[in-house]
């Protein structure tokens, strides 16, 4: 019986996430960066700005620097 319910409740749970996204709502943790700080950020970084440097500018780690930077390369 409780198996059943457990379906059941996954199945509404998939079905309100689906008309959720449908809406367009967002899900999970909002960017750091805007788009246009993104764009300053590649523009830095492509004329020659440490990543060091960028990581004290923006306050972000290493790894999200390059993921942001990965982004713009579409990887």
């Amino acid at each position: 019986m409780a198996e059943f319910e457990h379906s059941l409740r996954r199945e509404r749970q998939r079905e309100g996430i689906l008309a959720a996204q449908a809406k367009g709502v967002h899900f999970g943790r909002t960017k750091r960066l805007t788009p246009e700080r993104v764009a300053e950020l590649q523009h830095l970084r492509a004329t020659g700005v440490r990543v060091a440097d960028l990581t004290r500018r923006y306050a972000l780690t290493r790894t999200s620097i390059y993921r942001y930077l990965a982004a713009q390369r579409g990887e």
